[in-house]
């Protein structure tokens, strides 16, 4: 089956306020004949969606179900805007992305999917509920957010979690952390200074924030090009090739473009002054967070959910102010979330995954540093940048090869495949790391220093 999918390069012309963008599909992904409307919105400062822009415009899909077209209206830049928000529909199917408002003169490059839209909502519904546009959390949504077949409650779920991880625990995530262990898979946990932000401030960086966030802003285009990258290599492989259905190999391009993202945060934070490997700790206190949020909602929500009477009541009490939603009983509640577990599951590998690339990133820039310091030949360096050559794309490969199980836009793998890839990505970093000392391991001679 072919789903739906945009491919938009949009280009930002502030000089005569026009919008150019074209959007590009292939095969059954546009219904030629159809008729899209393509509206333009703004994110303010305290995270609401400015909707009166009046950007918007009209085109119907051609025959190839090729959309092109020019919205001509003053487009936001990054002088008034952090973030722009850009959705197509036809009145039944719908795709958003979210992206940065660009410089005057400037552009995007943007690509809309299922995922994409997943990512959208998410970073819409955590930029509501932390009062702010802030673009560490748009950005770590665009690492841990891997498929598009979350439903709307699943995806306020993701971006609650996110919110949590990295501004830090809400009381309410606090207090049950510091339960009796019979609601904890964990046990008892303080989640004092836990969290990205808060483990930041710990290690001295506050006054470092606003300047990350900045920096973080003025490359998040680097992410919205990459997500486009994705959308792109399923047109450009519109059948079958080599075995490789179209469906995954944008998987695999997706699965590249999150491990870019880690590099993008990383680059960042040392723009900010920001040390890489304090930026990089900072994740562990991001998966403890998680594994929190995810006990409190499989471990006491659901519980109190069972329970009935008034512990029904608290329950939905909780979910109509962060979820949006009651529920008359447990079957409800599970009818609601499907995928309550796998979301979680792969929140945390996510995070995982971002943090073993980012420290080996960090690795091959204090060796690459040291060859010089230590006056390595010329057969050493080349050793050596050939041994990160090949280390780099092993790295590449198994972000591939993990968002191949998230393939299918319809649905999320099962928690055994997501286990199974963790473990599979987890054994050929490990072979990846080893071949890379061996690699670069000195000679004999250069020992002897003949």
């Amino acid at each position: 089956m072919k789903h739906k999918r945009f491919g938009i390069t949009t280009i930002f012309i502030i000089l005569v306020t026009i919008l150019s963008m074209s959007i590009i599909a292939q095969g059954a992904a546009l219904t030629p004949g159809a008729t899209y409307t393509v509206s333009v919105e703004a994110v303010n400062s305290d995270g609401t969606v400015t909707t009166d822009l009046g950007i918007t415009t009209t085109a119907v899909a051609d025959a190839d179900g090729k959309l092109a077209f020019t919205l001509s209206s003053g487009i936001p830049t990054s002088a008034s805007y952090n973030f722009l928000v850009v959705t197509a529909t036809d009145g039944t199917v719908t795709r958003k992305a979210v992206v940065a408002a660009p410089a005057a003169g400037g552009s995007v490059d943007l690509g809309l999917s299922e995922t994409s839209t997943v990512q959208a909502n998410a970073v819409l519904s955590a930029f509501e509920a932390s009062g702010s546009d802030n673009a560490l959390i748009a950005a770590i949504i665009s690492l841990t957010c891997r498929s598009g077949a979350l439903n709307e409650y699943e995806t306020k779920y993701l971006a609650l979690g996110m919110k949590q991880c990295v501004l830090g625990p809400d009381k309410w995530l606090s207090d049950f952390a510091a339960l009796d262990p019979s609601y904890m898979d964990t046990g008892p946990v303080d989640l004092t200074d836990r969290g990205l932000v808060p483990y930041l401030i710990t290690k001295g960086y506050a006054d470092y924030l606003n300047s990350f966030y900045t920096e973080i802003r003025e490359r998040f285009y680097l992410i919205s090009a990459l997500m486009k990258e994705s959308v792109d290599s399923y047109f450009d492989n519109p059948n079958v090739n080599d075995g490789i259905e179209p469906s995954t190999e944008e998987a695999r391009k997706r699965g590249e473009a999150a491990g870019k993202v880690i590099d993008i945060l990383v680059e960042a934070a040392s723009a900010a002054g920001i040390d890489t490997e304090d930026f990089l700790n900072a994740f562990p206190e991001m998966g403890i967070v998680m594994v929190c949020v995810a006990d409190y909602m499989a471990d006491y929500i659901a519980i109190l959910i069972e329970k009935g009477g008034d512990d029904l009541v608290t329950a939905n009490a909780w979910l109509l102010e962060h979820l949006g939603l009651r529920v008359n009983n447990i079957n409800d509640f599970a009818a609601n979330f499907p995928r309550l577990d796998k979301v979680a599951l792969s929140m945390e590998d996510g995070m995982r995954q971002g943090v073993m690339k980012g420290k080996a990133k960090a690795m091959l820039k204090k060796y690459e540093a040291g060859l010089t310091t230590l006056n390595a030949t010329d057969s050493q360096k080349t050793r050596f940048t050939e041994a990160t050559t090949a280390l780099t794309n092993a790295m590449v490969e198994c972000f591939q090869e993990f968002d191949e199980v998230f393939d299918d836009p319809d649905d999320m793998p099962s928690e055994d495949d997501i286990i199974d890839a963790q473990e599979a990505i987890d054994a050929a970093m490990g072979d990846a790391f080893n071949e890379y000392m061996t690699n670069t391991r000195s000679t004999e001679d250069e020992i002897d220093g003949t």
